[in-house]
């Protein structure tokens, strides 16, 4: 028997009632991170509207995802549980409910809104809710329990984990456009569900309480934390409940897809998670809760410990690390807090102690999950490879429609120089008259011209130079007009190919170079006298682009003789590339911007016989970014571009041969 009363139906209805409120705690916790893909409209994706997805950055999200979402649940706990947990009438279960208009409000919100800013609003109010329920459920349960070898205390951590079990399986199938709206439309109708068939325990004082009946009063937070005998037992919640969101376990849960960019990672993650908890009920009565924290403690400080050695190292040690990490945590630091803040406290300060412990898990779980998203942004800000920039405006909603226009003018596949100036309502002007707000206007033609990179690789060759003038001011902002016009590539050195007209892409690289580059096509055939001396340089955007392009690229120069370059780092060192420039003829290489600029200044890439530069501008990685959407990356090519054996050659410096003395072209493939 684990029920301290003798109606049993009762307690089970009761059990039902509150395991709902903790499922749909995990559910929160899970179920918006797991569909982030589908809810973000990306760059250049102008065929999407606001009710497939959300014009919103990954940083933005992801702040919504976890810090909103936890800064809703330390209001919860800290206020709204404990402001209603001293008023007469209001009973636990009361309090339950009460959380249950928080929790289908706020996934109401989220699941019609065409705003991103309402996202934020409906995860504030999911975090109100599950601060609330968290709280109660605990004290309830421990209440319920006829003795302190009941498993009812776990009960709080298995619905939780539960709820992220269901939800991160349905994200599987509804992580699409649109679908993704019916994950805060389910969680939605769970919580409509739970109020309707618990009507008794609306938010309102019980129907039978008297005035006369025995009340126990509770001392407030600021009596608790004054109080001498409590403080041992205080600081041992505190402890706990820290040290259960210090483990960065939501880190996990929260950003598991962003992260590790795996379906099948994330859900084995939650699956470990899930039946890890459960094996905690079968091991509680062979170890005792100390055997099983310290278990847990030391698994979960080894396994991170070993994981911030097997990064970028190996692949197999760091994913075992990680299911390692999971199930250590599962056994003791998930389930047995709660379980045990239920123990600490006397029937006066159930509720202050449970709101104070709680508060301080939403406030580590709040740093945690802020800090890993500004973390992500300092990250970007320097080029790392993980989203795109907080760029979003929570306060101007209707900047979400901004530039609509010139998506819809590219979409529309116009390739000639007029169409795509007014598209983007840029003209071109004389660089000798002065523009009135040239900064701000500069920053803005950036962001358009950026994210329609694809379309510009079509258009005229002076719409080309505008453009890559443009992209040199964002990244030499610092210098002069007269700094920068030398730096800028000469429109004569741009081969525009606009009438190429099929997709441009891995597949079709070679027909383009053929058709649009016909004599350099039959001269790919044929070695030079000097060694590492390539008559085509294709830049690609990262290692694994580079390797997808020499394949394609092998049907131009089939001869082992003449062997591809592959100057990017994917498993091929700087020395051993230097080696082979120095040893072999080749006519077509392929390269990263900072590899080739690093080959080119030692030497071992020689340029006296480069035709053509290709920019492989067109390619959009998993996040839809081009060449040209990195920073880092941007200015690595910048900064090749304008190598001086490079620029000359542009310019015709070097011999005055072919068209209008270049010898070097530039294309925008």
């Amino acid at each position: 028997m684990i029920f301290s009363s003798n109606n049993r139906s009762r307690d089970i209805r009761t059990l039902g009632f509150l395991s709902l409120a903790c499922f749909l705690y995990g559910w929160s916790v899970s179920s918006i991170g797991s569909v982030q893909n589908a809810a973000i409209c990306r760059t250049g994706d102008v065929t999407r509207n606001r009710l497939e997805c959300l014009n919103i950055s990954d940083t933005s999200y992801s702040f919504a995802v976890g810090p909103f979402f936890a800064a809703g649940g330390l209001v919860g706990s800290l206020v709204i549980s404990p402001y209603l947990g001293n008023r007469v009438g209001w009973t636990n279960l009361s309090r339950v409910a009460f959380s249950g208009y928080f929790s289908l409000i706020g996934q109401v919100i989220i699941a019609i809104t065409p705003f991103a800013s309402l996202l934020f609003v409906g995860r504030l109010l999911s975090g109100i809710s599950a601060g609330v329920a968290i709280v109660a459920v605990p004290i309830e349960l421990e209440r319920m329990k006829d003795s302190e070898d009941s498993y009812l205390g776990l009960l709080t951590q298995i619905s939780i984990v539960t709820g992220l079990t269901v939800s991160q399986a349905l994200s599987l199938a509804l992580a699409k456009p649109t679908y993704w709206r019916l994950m805060p439309m389910i969680a939605g109708l769970i919580s409509g569900i739970q109020l309707l068939l618990h009507r008794r325990y609306s938010p309102l004082p019980t129907e039978d309480y008297e005035e006369n009946d025995e009340v126990v009063l509770q001392l407030s937070m600021l009596d608790v934390l004054k109080d001498r005998e409590m403080r041992p037992k205080l600081i041992k919640a505190v402890v706990l409940l820290a040290s259960q969101q210090f483990a960065a376990i939501n880190i996990i849960l929260f950003y598991s897809k962003m992260i590790f960019n795996s379906d099948l990672i994330s859900m084995l993650i939650t699956l470990v998670n899930f039946f890890m908890t459960f094996l905690t009920l079968l091991i509680l009565n062979m170890l005792s809760k100390r055997s099983l924290f310290n278990v847990s403690y030391f698994g979960a400080i080894v396994s991170l410990g070993i994981l911030s050695l097997s990064l970028e190292r190996n692949y197999m040690v760091t994913s075992i690390v990680i299911y390692v990490y999971i199930a250590s945590y599962s056994i003791g630091l998930g389930p047995l807090p709660f379980d045990i803040l239920g123990q600490l406290s006397t029937e006066e300060t159930k509720n202050s102690l449970s709101s104070i412990g709680l508060s301080v898990n939403w406030i580590t779980n709040m740093i945690m999950s802020a800090g890993f998203s500004i973390l992500q942004l300092l990250l970007m800000s320097y080029g790392d490879d993980l989203n795109d920039g907080l760029d979003y405006n929570f306060d101007n909603i209707e900047s979400e429609n901004e530039g609509s226009f010139v998506d819809e003018e590219f979409a529309a596949g116009d390739d000639n120089e007029e169409s795509l100036q007014l598209a983007t309502g840029q003209k071109r002007v004389r660089d000798d008259v002065e523009q009135p707000q040239q900064k701000k206007k500069k920053t803005k033609k950036t962001k358009h011209w950026s994210s329609q990179v694809p379309q510009v690789a079509k258009s005229a060759q002076s719409s080309q130079y505008d453009f890559l003038k443009d992209q040199l001011k964002s990244v030499y902002g610092k210098l002069s007009d007269i700094e920068i016009e030398e730096r800028v590539i000469p429109e004569t050195a741009i081969d525009a190919t606009h009438e190429y007209s099929l997709p441009r892409n891995k597949d079709t690289i070679t027909d383009f170079i053929s058709t649009q580059f016909s004599n350099l096509k039959d001269s790919l055939s044929k070695p030079n006298k000097q060694k590492g001396s390539p008559r085509l340089l294709v830049i690609c955007s990262s290692a694994i682009r580079c390797a997808d392009v020499v394949r394609s690229l092998k049907q131009l120069n089939p001869s082992k003789d003449i062997p591809i370059a592959k100057l990017f780092a994917k498993h091929i060192k700087l020395h051993e590339q230097k080696d082979f420039l120095q040893s072999n003829q080749t006519v077509i290489a392929v390269a990263t911007p900072n590899r080739a600029k690093s080959l080119i200044e030692d030497g071992t890439l020689n340029t006296k016989y480069l035709s053509l530069i290709l920019l492989d501008s067109s390619y959009t990685d998993d996040k839809q970014r081009t060449l040209f959407d990195v920073p880092e990356t941007k200015t690595q090519l910048f900064d090749l571009l304008n190598l001086k054996s490079i620029y000359e050659r542009f310019k015709g410096e070097i011999g005055g041969q072919g068209d209008k003395g270049r010898k070097t072209a530039l294309c925008l493939f």
